[in-house]
């Protein structure tokens, strides 16, 4: 059934009227300013119990009575009739990477995640959410946005303002104007620290790193959404991975949000079931844990983080473009890239979705090699010091999809 969605997200009733099993006339009511009234013989709550026939009234943009179907006769300047359709709050999607539509006036309507009856997005995820957050709230307030929003103020964005994209592990003084900032941003009304561990400069911090981060957003009632450091076998694994982002959670006392989570390559396929075990024992130990997901099999990020070595990519763009075409260290970078493309189901897995060279879109690494006549690791090498590219990489198994999906966190 096609969904319909209330738009303002939230069941706030001024009025709920209960059936008993007696017969009771249809009630008037006359005295309430009722513009809407959306009839629906299946209406979700949002709280879990199984759907209800009821009547909802709208007042300007609040639900202002809800009431069983039929048992309130509403003066309503427009009644819609929802029957043989689901109607439900909005849904809330926790990682939407949407601020560039949101702070975009043309924009700003959010249209493409509205028509999906999403009406909350969470922005600032995988680490590289605006530390400014009150700045970037005045702004999204003053223009007007066609979605909530609500904003996770990142690590990695942190990290950079504080030393750059230095590959080392951040001292005393570095560490206390992290944590400064973090503390402004929390104050703002970001609602947790999001990390990138996986992606430069995230990947460079030491798990104390985080830890004293998150104690701040924890201070503030915040919760800790994390890219895991590792989804395959790219640096310290994926289960270890799991590991450390639930000893932070345990160490900072706060909400663990893992974000879309996943066993990436067929080197670490069948993982879900260990990583479901330790989720599980944590959440029995009294850790509070969720988890977002892909439901299909590839997942979307930019050639240059899909593929590239991290520590090629360490200080500066021109640092990393120095390093990536210095001959002494091309066998080494070539080997590495080539082995992450591997690790990524092959060239065949990657697929380009976002380029300035249209003719790429919708082909893979392995047809645009092929097309100009160059090693796939040679096109990577070329690509990478372009515009940035975005590739969907095809790397998930339906069996750990499957498991994941059914978990109630």
């Amino acid at each position: 059934m096609k969904p319909v969605t209330l738009l303002t997200g939230f069941l706030l009733p001024a009025l709920l009227i209960s059936c008993s099993d007696a017969p009771i006339e249809p009630l008037k009511i006359s005295d309430l300013a009722v513009d809407i009234v959306i009839t629906a013989q299946q209406v979700f709550s949002g709280d879990g119990s199984a759907s209800k026939a009821v009547d909802i009234a709208i007042c300007g943009e609040i639900i202002c009575a809800i009431s069983p179907k039929g048992l309130v006769i509403y003066d309503a300047k427009k009644v819609i009739n929802a029957d043989g359709l689901v109607v439900s709050p909005g849904f809330i999607d926790p990682h939407t990477h949407s601020l560039a539509e949101l702070t975009e006036p043309k924009t700003a309507s959010n249209i493409n995640y509205l028509t999906q009856g999403v009406t909350t997005v969470i922005n600032g995820n995988d680490g590289a959410g605006i530390v400014d957050v009150g700045t970037l709230k005045r702004q999204l307030s003053q223009q007007g946005i066609g979605t909530n929003t609500a904003l996770l103020v990142g690590h990695g964005s942190i990290r950079e303002r504080v030393m750059g994209r230095s590959e080392r592990h951040a001292n005393a003084y570095e560490l206390s104007q992290m944590i400064a900032l973090t503390e402004q941003a929390m104050k703002d009304g970001a609602i947790g620290l999001s990390t990138g561990l996986y992606y430069v400069p995230g990947s460079y911090a030491s798990t104390d790193e985080v830890i004293a981060l998150a104690k701040v957003a924890a201070k503030y009632h915040g919760i800790y959404d994390t890219h895991l450091r590792d989804e395959s076998t790219f640096n310290i694994g994926f289960t270890n991975a799991v590991d450390e982002a639930i000893n932070i959670a345990k160490s900072a006392d706060i909400h663990l949000h893992l974000a879309h989570i996943k066993a990436l390559g067929v080197d670490v396929w069948g993982q879900s079931e260990a990583v479901i075990n330790k989720v599980n024992k944590a959440i029995a130990a009294g850790v509070s844990i969720s988890a977002d997901q892909y439901p299909w099999q590839a997942s979307g990020t930019h050639l240059h983080s899909a593929v590239v070595p991290k520590w090629l990519m360490a200080d500066s763009v021109d640092k990393f473009h120095q390093r990536l075409n210095n001959p002494t260290l091309k066998p080494k970078i070539d080997k590495e890239i080539s082995e992450n493309i591997r690790r990524r189901g092959g060239a065949d897995a990657l697929l380009f979705t976002v380029a300035d060279d249209q003719s790429m879109v919708g082909k893979t690494l392995a047809q645009v090699a092929k097309t100009r006549a160059v090693s796939v690791v040679e096109l990577v090498r070329q690509l990478v010091q372009q515009t940035p590219i975005r590739v969907a990489s095809f790397n998930m198994s339906s069996d750990d999809i499957n498991r994941f999906m059914v978990q109630p966190w």
